[in-house]
């Protein structure tokens, strides 16, 4: 079907009035009171008349249960509005108040149908008569439900007009994924019907997606496949040719220069020949805006500027004002224009121009007033001209300039968040974390630069308050949507949307692992964007029904220095660092206060710490060169120490414990094993300066998530050991592990579960109730796919099975502690701003308090040796971070010169809560407890009572709690 055609269909959709039964008397009755309405709304003057008249409307049809007639004369009434009145506000009023008037549900396939045409036409209204994207979406979902999963429709109405609009919704709010998996769906079902128009705006609009994710060489393809494909109209040639050129313009301005001109030539050649194109103008408008951005990049500062100008006054006759978002990134190329040009005042105009566009409610008294908070929303276009305003006030050396900088960096996360809330999948929210991950340096840097010219220590706490809103943004929104209060029966839905995402994903991927056709995939991913947005509908609708889980969910506010101050202990440190692209930060937090390091950033950061990695794992492989690999390992951990922790040294005295938020690459950096000084003899590793010998060192995502970790309720519960048997079928056979288990279960006093026992399901049904969890098991790292990282546990029938990071939703965990004796479990997908996608992050989302993971494979030897002393030192009522150091050091003390290197005993590391597994008794209590109860036997003189005195305060096994028994 041509895409004249279909729109032909959808204006059909607009004015039907179907076939009900319905007397002759009725039907002239009902023709009567639509056109009354209309009339009526043509006069301002008449407004009140006209809604009491669509509500005599209403009455009449919800008086012979007419819900489709009342649907579609509703939708007529809004249409007649729109496009014969020209009033798209007033339209989508009526838009709202027939969808709000249901008395019912629909029952009938019309009058879903119906139903669903009425939402596509609001939607469409507020696409493209008011440019309100982020409230469009919403109802081209509802649409789109409506249209699959009720009617069950595969057509290429459907694809045009509701999916693929959503799909582009979608890519503007940033949540890719979502995107791609219609727009893919839509390429396919085009190409398979014929419908060759369609199918190459879909290629645009998939190259548009690809370019927002900074994938250029992926656009470039997508649009030559478009480029390729015969059409009908020329409106995909002049889309693909105007948004190529966004692509080009950065390293080949020239023939990006040629390619928006291509767009403009077609584009004013349709504006005159097709009239079945109602958006060419506006399309001739953005081409324009293009070929300003290649003549920029190419120092043609004059041409850009009337090119901008031209495509302004094509936009606004279009539009009829410049209330929009197309218009806003005209006023965003032009802030960019200036600002190259050094002419700050006019950039200035220009970006306030576009959030004037955008931002309805903003009404600034001066050049330099900003928006409130509350007025921004998930746009892009507000990002872009916040940003920019951002650059040009941080270039500045007058202080107030550099105030509303940061203020403008400020509103820039406001924006960020609104985004992050409309996307369905992880992987979009990460795209977008990363993507800010700059901006983010530069705010810290204008927070730095204010400090040090004010001395003022607000201005040092915001940068550190920045540095926190981007580590561990979504792990902190999961484990605080967790403690909010739900009822059983909520939960319950709760985990069952969880369980259906999780399974489509599992589904997904397996498919993908194993090279299923294409039909196949795109399925599957549309079953996965279903049950992520039942998910996504379900969290939504808890806004209303439940404010408490949604404000806790979203709840951003990054702990400050004083709460920081409140969790550490007198003998203790943090050191929080932010990694940039040009500056490494360290936040120093002590008992004195905060003290901020800033250090230019060494090259290739990242690279270092992966080969440092690989120097040390690479030790115990067979055949190796452990002359060399020695060599290195020493060379790279005194250079690393003296990158990371030798200026900190220099800066402040540290105490001996040190809690470290690493952050990205320096996640997997295992600190423990850095060298102070050189070694006395080079490769006796037993006698090496490590770290460690200095340092008690615990780990965190970010300083946030520790002070909620920190305030976690302690739990009720005993020891749980999972030793699954292995004895071939790919995984080695486990000596010492299964016993050992035995043996702490034994010390601490809990359960154990072997063999056929250790199953998924088992330790699904268990878990939730034991305070300290240890698994001895098998792992694999998945660092392409964090959340498809494993353990391995046996089947009840025999064999093996995997419990995948996206299985974890439903644990439910209050574990104090979950010991993960296994390889990689702390090893993952990397990111700098959320940190390493990993199993212990998986655990700690699901709500352990800590977690004893490795950073690569270990020898299950050492790894033995280190949970024996681990435990014993629990036990004895030492803090987990404490046990952990005294354990790898016993085992240095006790190891020869070779099992001594770091690839032994420093993969394990500590993150979360570093408490001790029981609370020690305070002094205080001793007096307001024991004494007075010493003196209440004395006085009545029990002595069965004085038995019961020893027992006080002890601890029983396997259990966090103390208790009184007598």
């Amino acid at each position: 079907m041509s895409r004249k055609a279909i729109l032909i269909v959808l204006f059909a959709c607009g004015l039907y009035l179907p076939a009900k039964a319905l007397s002759a008397t009725d039907s002239l009755q009902l023709d009567a009171m639509r056109a009354h309405a209309v009339q009526l709304f043509a006069e301002e003057s008449c407004r009140a008349d006209a809604w009491q008249a669509l509500a005599s409307l209403e009455a009449f049809a919800r008086q012979r249960d007419l819900l489709e007639v009342y649907l579609d004369a509703g939708k007529q009434v809004a249409y007649q509005v729109r496009n014969t009145w020209g009033d798209p506000a007033l339209a989508y009023q009526i838009y709202q108040k027939t969808i709000g008037s249901l008395w019912r549900r629909p029952a009938q396939e019309q009058e879903w149908k119906s139903l669903g045409w009425l939402l596509v036409n609001t939607g469409y209204n507020l696409v493209y008569r008011l440019g309100r994207f982020q409230a469009a979406t919403s109802y081209y979902e509802h649409s789109l439900r409506v249209f699959t999963d009720t009617l069950g429709w595969k057509t290429a109405q459907v694809d045009g007009f509701v999916k693929r609009e959503l799909a582009n919704l979608y890519t503007r709010q940033g949540d890719y994924s979502s995107a791609e998996t219609l727009l893919n769906e839509i390429l396919a079902n085009s190409l398979a019907l014929g419908e060759n128009d369609m199918a190459a705006e879909i290629c645009n609009d998939l190259g548009l997606l690809y370019t927002s994710l900074g994938q250029g060489d992926k656009a470039l393809a997508i649009y030559a496949r478009g480029l390729s494909i015969p059409t009908e109209w020329v409106t995909p040639k002049g889309l693909i040719n105007m948004n190529q050129a966004q692509v080009l313009a950065e390293d080949k301005p020239a023939e990006a220069l040629r390619s928006a001109l291509e767009a403009v030539r077609l584009f004013s050649g349709e504006l005159k020949e097709d009239e079945h194109h109602p958006q060419t103008a506006a399309y001739l408008g953005m081409s324009l805006n293009q070929a300003a951005s290649a003549c920029a990049k190419l120092g043609d500062f004059p041409q850009a500027m009337r090119y901008n100008e031209e495509a302004e006054a094509i936009m606004v006759a279009f539009y009829g004002h410049n209330r929009r978002r197309e218009l806003g990134k005209v006023y965003v190329s032009n802030g960019k224009l200036y600002a190259a040009m050094g002419c700050a005042e006019e950039a200035l105009h220009w970006y306030q121009q576009a959030l004037l566009s955008v931002l309805y409610a903003y009404r600034p008294r001066s050049a330099n007033d900003l928006p409130k908070p509350d007025m921004v929303y998930a746009e892009n276009t507000i990002l872009d001209a916040l940003a920019g305003m951002a650059e040009v006030y941080g270039a500045s050396e007058d202080s107030p300039a550099l105030e509303r900088a940061l203020a403008c960096y400020h509103l820039t996360y406001e924006v960020e968040k609104q985004l992050r809330r409309r996307h369905l999948y992880q992987s979009s929210s990460l795209f977008s974390l990363e993507e800010s991950y700059e901006r983010t340096e530069a705010a810290i840097a204008l927070a730095m630069k204010l400090h040090t010219r004010t001395g003022n220590a607000a201005y040092a706490e915001a940068a550190f308050s920045f540095a926190e809103r981007c580590k561990a943004i979504l792990l902190l929104e999961s484990l605080r949507a967790g403690s909010a209060t739900l009822s059983p029966e909520e939960r319950n839905t709760e985990t069952a949307l969880q369980e259906e995402v999780a399974e489509a994903e599992k589904q997904l991927y397996e498919a993908r692992a194993e090279n299923a056709p294409d039909s196949l995939l795109r399925q599957l991913e549309a079953d996965l964007l279903r049950t992520r947005s039942a998910h996504g509908r379900w969290i939504e609708a808890l806004a209303d029904q439940h404010p408490d889980y949604y404000r806790k969910r979203y709840d951003d506010r990054p702990a400050g220095v004083v709460q920081i101050q409140t969790m550490l202990d007198k003998d203790q440190a943090m050191l929080a660092y932010f990694t940039g692209q040009e500056r490494v930060y360290t936040f120093i937090i002590d008992a004195a206060g905060m003290h901020v390091l800033d250090l230019d950033a060494p090259d290739s950061l990242s690279l270092r710490v992966q080969g440092f990695l690989q120097t040390i794992e690479a030790f115990q492989q067979a055949g190796a060169n452990r002359q060399l690999l020695c060599e290195a390992y020493t060379q790279e951990a005194q250079a690393l120490y003296r990158l990371l922790v030798k200026p900190v040294e220099d800066a402040v005295v540290l105490p001996q414990r040190l809690l470290i938020i690493p952050g990205g690459a320096l996640s997997l950096l295992p600190f423990d094993a850095l060298l102070t000084e050189r070694p006395r003899e080079a490769c006796h590793f037993s006698d090496y300066p490590y770290l460690l010998h200095r340092y008690e060192i615990g780990m965190g995502y970010s300083a946030s998530l520790q002070y909620t970790l920190w305030q976690s309720a302690r739990t009720k519960g005993g020891f749980a050991g999972f030793a699954p048997r292995f004895d071939g079928g790919g995984w080695a056979k486990l000596a010492c592990s299964a016993g050992q288990v035995k043996s702490i279960a034994s010390q601490m006093g809990g359960d154990v579960f072997e063999g056929n026992k250790a199953t998924i399901q088992q330790f699904k049904r268990v878990a939730g109730a034991y305070s300290i969890l240890h698994l001895a098991t098998h792992a694999q790292a998945n660092t392409a796919q964090g959340d498809f990282s494993f353990i391995v546990f046996n089947k009840p029938t025999g064999g093996y099975d995997t419990l995948y990071v996206n299985d974890f939703h439903d644990l439910r965990l209050a574990a104090e502690l979950v010991a993960l004796s296994a390889c990689e479990t702390a090893d993952g997908e990397v990111y700098r701003s959320e940190g390493v996608i990993s199993l212990a992050r998986g655990l700690l989302q699901a709500g352990a308090r800590s977690v004893v993971s490795t950073l690569w494979s270990v020898k299950e030897e050492a790894s033995c040796a280190l949970a024996h002393t681990f435990y014993k030192n629990l036990d004895a009522g030492k803090r987990k971070s404490e046990a952990l150091s005294e354990a790898k050091r016993d085992y240095l003390a006790t190891g020869d010169p070779i099992t001594a290197h770091p690839v032994y005993w420093a993969a394990f590391q500590l993150t979360g809560n570093e408490r001790p597994l029981s609370r020690a008794i305070s002094p205080w209590w001793w007096c307001m407890g024991v004494l007075p109860l010493f003196w209440l036997v004395r006085k009545k003189k029990l002595g069965a009572c004085t038995s019961s005195l020893s027992r006080v305060g002890t601890k029983r096994r396997g259990s966090n709690e103390l208790f009184v028994e007598g």
